[in-house]
């Protein structure tokens, strides 16, 4: 994906390659080599990382309008030697063009966790907890995992269907 620290790092890559060009100086080269080694580096890592990744979803409803619900994220990396940093699990409300919709947004608000670091062969349990807005029947479907591992440069997700739903129940009077 495209986002402002790549488009960043782009931009200041090709500032060098121009000044390497035109000064002909050797070390704004070598400085052009690292930053472009920076972008392959991050771009296969970061892509490798969640190659063996696998989130499973567990809504731990009913919840009550007004209250708060909570989603816990169960995060295993099959991955044999390559770790999973600094993930981000935000569930989307549409994907392929409403193919995939969930009605989740129309009575929570923003579901999204994050987990740190997920070891080669491991998992990690992560949690989420958002606002119940309204009561009815909020359902989920896609989960988007996506990390910026190791140097913040390229931004590379995964998605998952999981269909699922949660009651939220009405506001109980005292």
């Amino acid at each position: 994906h495209t986002h402002a620290p790549g488009l960043v790092d782009a931009l200041l890559t090709a500032l060098l390659v121009f000044g390497a060009i035109n000064t002909q100086n050797n070390l704004l080269f070598f400085m052009f080599g690292l930053a472009v080694c920076g972008i392959i580096v991050s771009g296969l890592l970061s892509g490798a990382a969640l190659m063996g990744v696998r989130v499973r979803r567990e809504v731990l409803g009913p919840a009550q309008a007004g209250g708060e619900l909570r989603v816990r994220y169960h995060i295993t990396n099959r991955s044999l030697f390559v770790p999973a940093g600094a993930l981000v699990i935000e569930e989307l409300p549409r994907w392929k063009a409403g193919r995939h919709a969930s009605a989740w947004a129309d009575f929570l608000g923003p579901v999204a966790a994050s987990a740190a670091w997920v070891p080669a062969r491991g998992s990690v349990v992560v949690e989420a907890s958002t606002s119940a807005r309204r009561r009815g029947l909020a359902t989920f479907d896609v989960l988007r995992v996506s990390t910026t591992f190791p140097f913040g440069i390229a931004l590379k997700s995964v998605v998952f269907s999981q269909p699922e739903g949660v009651v939220v129940r009405p506001w109980v009077a005292p």
